[in-house]
């Protein structure tokens, strides 16, 4: 316990609020709190807003009113130290800080909270200002960020967007078809119904999402018998995007999660499959001349103790740093970066500096080919292409021997943690 908080006092003040304000990731207790606090009030908020829209007596609209005012607050405190550590956010932006303003999620927030302090100088009764209250409806969407099954609904649409946008605009453009079709044979029968090419979108809407409100129908045969095909045409149309959705969860449950293991002893040691689609291990011989070749890499280099942490853009040696100061034992001595991140010509050589002894990417390896040789004309090998998708932030025992082979200068390997 001493250790532990030895080790925080390392991390500058800064760091830490930004870790905290941040997603929650291994045993950081302080972090998974503000977290169930930032759930908490976003809940909370949301229940003020629709109790705001009832005639309540005067207690309770008071009760309501301190409740909304204590919620836009923390809000807003939370809003200025996101930006007061956007810089750690984005660290390989120019701008960070208006990088963060003019992010989706800052925007959200500003919105949510803004109307608050500016009732008093709002019209009263301004549309405007009323729907831009609504707006923190869509903070619930934060709430995303903290739970692993929306992240995964989140991660498949972000992978299948392409391919439901096509489908998307397939459905509009049978759709304009179906009330183009629809005009020229019920035109003259309803002029005053399909008066245009785009009078009957509302009928071929209602038609292909099988709502079919009744308002608006064929009375003629042709018109009738295009109802009929188009009516079976948008069962399958419509169904689509949600054919393509389902196939994005099989894809993601497909990749699988590391495989966890209970040890036959009955020790409570869980073993963490984190083998992904073609992991490897790049012995420094396939970025420079001279360097080892798998055979001789020393193979205390990939097993022992390590850090798994999850990062995103270009590293810093700051982020380094922390990252070190803030493991324990020998765990720093092998870093594995889980999420979207890079290293840096500058970064790569502090990792040198510091003595580490191997990294390990989620993806399918360093893309700075500077990085790349100077981690290499040190000696230390890169472990691509590991899947830690559903490992938990943290010090485990590595085990990602490769297989011996020869004169090459990279080999497959099977890449375990345990812990």
């Amino acid at each position: 316990m001493q250790n532990t908080q030895q080790q925080m006092k390392k991390v500058p003040a800064r760091r830490r609020i930004f870790e905290i304000i941040q997603i929650a990731g291994g045993k950081d207790l302080a972090s998974r709190a503000f977290d169930l606090a930032i759930i908490s009030l976003i809940i909370l908020s949301i229940v003020v807003t629709t109790l705001d829209t009832f005639t309540l007596r005067p207690g309770a609209q008071t009760a309501v009113d301190i409740l909304d005012a204590v919620c836009m607050i923390l809000f807003t405190v939370e809003y200025l130290l996101r930006l007061w550590t956007a810089d750690l956010l984005f660290p390989e932006k120019e701008h960070p800080y208006l990088g963060y303003v003019f992010s989706w999620s800052a925007i959200i927030d500003l919105l949510s909270f803004l109307p608050f302090y500016l009732e008093g100088i709002v019209p009263p009764g301004m549309v405007v200002f009323r729907l831009i209250r609504v707006v923190r409806i869509l903070r619930l969407f934060r709430i995303n960020y903290y739970s692993d099954p929306l992240t995964v609904i989140t991660s498949v649409l972000k992978r299948k967007a392409s391919q439901i946008l096509a489908s998307l605009f397939l459905v509009f453009m049978l759709m304009l078809a179906a009330s183009l079709l629809m005009y020229y044979a019920e035109h003259e029968a309803q002029p005053e119904v399909f008066s245009n090419g785009f009078s009957g979108l509302w009928w071929a809407v209602s038609t292909l999402s099988t709502i079919g409100y009744g308002d608006i129908y064929p009375v003629t045969f042709l018109g009738k018998a295009l109802a009929i095909i188009i009516s079976l045409l948008g069962m399958g149309v419509v169904a689509i995007p949600t054919g393509i959705i389902t196939a994005g969860f099989m894809e993601v449950a497909g990749e699988g999660s590391p495989k966890e293991v209970s040890e036959s002893a009955g020790t409570g040691l869980r073993i963490l499959d984190i083998t992904g689609c073609g992991t490897h291990v790049k012995a420094p011989a396939e970025y420079v001349r001279c360097g080892n070749t798998v055979e001789q890499l020393s193979l205390d280099r990939l097993v022992g103790r390590c850090v798994v942490t999850t990062q995103k853009g270009v590293l810093s040696p700051q982020q380094i740093s922390d990252i070190i100061s803030t493991s324990s034992g020998q765990a720093e001595k092998r870093i594995l970066l889980r999420g979207e991140c890079t290293l840096s010509a500058g970064t790569a050589t502090y990792m040198c500096e510091m003595g580490l002894m191997a990294v390990g990417l989620q993806g399918d390896g360093i893309e700075d080919g500077d990085a790349c040789r100077i981690l290499a004309s040190h000696g230390i090998p890169v472990l691509a292409g590991l899947d830690l998708n559903a490992v938990e932030d943290g010090e485990y025992l590595l085990s990602a021997a490769p297989v011996r082979m020869n004169g090459k200068g990279s080999a497959p390997c099977r890449a375990v943690l345990m812990g």
